[in-house]
């Protein structure tokens, strides 16, 4: 490296007569979706691809590309482009000028296919039997990287306060076996009225046993070797080898669900850091990421734990009522530098209410 590119941050040329958009493939663009949200203004995003003729020429936007239409909003002419401008520079994006509504190619930005997005309201269940770690690099995540305030909840206080003002509940990795009836019942309730409850670890196996989400965990499979007469002496070698600790496994990606918007490609590398696992999802659409059948490994990983999790999924969704529960196998902002999988957690939490399977009409 020599020089570092200038950042082509801003609104871009011309006068946007229909729109301004923003490309969600843009590392920074959760950033400058929500600084627009903390301004009353309305947001859309496209859940196919379009190609549309702006002032800086013809831009092709892939699918969760940020739409704010020009009608409605609180702010009009100079004074909307003044605000977005200032929100372009400091997030370090390029927002786009549309003059019309009809697309070069692809959809139109009249279409169904544009859908409303709501304003977050996140909730991190942090406090005893959870871990700090985890935990803490989702609240880095949202706080430094977003700029998106979050509450603070202990688990104790799960079905005993109000829940209705949470579009987004995070259930990180930990222990949740102190939380009784009471928070269970709370969590179902507010789910099957629209929540999002985002989890992983500890925190999604809770949800599975608890009848949360309508998912399945692979479990490992008894060997007759298990069985066999071993030495008192050397308990601590054998579980080392069957441990799943540190491990970049190869993924597939569904780039069309809204949990995969922004992420260029179908492959993925994935941090697996436990022996958590989930079968596929009996909705074909709810499968969105999924471990190769042989995967590729950076890392030890016997045999046997290789042979367990090719196939298996490391995120679905688990539709409930008008909500869902999103089940990650791991940790997806680890340690707040994997950034390929912290994308799918800023997903969960803007897209949360987008995520169910379409319903077909009629019957």
């Amino acid at each position: 490296m020599t020089a570092v590119p200038a950042v082509d941050a801003g609104v871009g040329a011309g006068e946007a007569g229909f729109a301004y958009v923003l490309d969600w493939r843009d590392y920074n663009a959760s950033r400058a979706l929500y600084a627009l949200q903390a301004k009353g203004l309305k947001t859309r995003a496209a859940f196919q691809p379009f190609r549309a003729q702006t002032g800086d020429g013809a831009v092709d936007f892939a699918p969760g590309s940020v739409v704010l239409p020009i009608a409605g909003q609180p702010l009009q002419g100079p004074a909307l482009r003044d605000a977005l401008q200032a929100i372009a520079v400091e997030s370090g994006v390029r927002m786009h000028t549309v003059g019309s509504g009809r697309s070069v190619g692809g959809i139109d930005l009249g279409s169904d296919s544009i859908k409303p997005l709501r304003t977050p309201a996140v909730a991190l269940v942090m406090g005893e039997g959870v871990s700090a770690t985890e935990i803490g690099a989702s609240w880095f995540a949202l706080d430094q990287q977003v700029r998106l305030p979050s509450s603070k909840l202990d688990p104790s206080q799960l079905g005993k306060v109000s829940l209705d003002r949470y579009t987004t509940i995070v259930l990180g990795g930990g222990t949740y076996a102190t939380l009784g009836e009471p928070a269970v019942a709370a969590l179902r309730r507010w789910i099957e009225n629209g929540g999002s409850l985002v989890t992983w670890g500890g925190g999604a196996r809770w949800a599975v046993e608890n009848k949360l989400a309508d998912a399945a965990v692979v479990e490992a499979e008894e060997d007759a070797s298990d069985s066999v007469r071993k030495r008192f002496g050397d308990q601590r070698d054998i579980a080392a080898i069957e441990r799943v600790s540190g491990n970049i496994i190869s993924a597939d990606i569904d780039t069309s669900h809204p949990l995969g918007f922004g992420v260029p490609r179908r492959q993925l590398a994935v941090n697996k850091e436990t022996a958590l696992a989930f079968k596929p999802s009996s909705n074909p659409f709810s499968t969105v990421v999924r471990i190769d059948d042989v995967p590729v490994v950076n890392g030890y990983l016997s045999e046997r734990n290789r042979a367990r999790i090719g196939g298996a999924a490391w995120l679905v969704v688990a539709p409930k009522g008008q909500g869902n529960v999103v089940l990650f196998a791991d940790d997806p902002a680890h340690r707040k530098y994997w950034h390929g999988t912290e994308r799918l957690l800023l997903n969960a939490v803007f897209f949360g209410n987008l995520l169910n399977p379409t319903k077909p009409r009629g019957g």
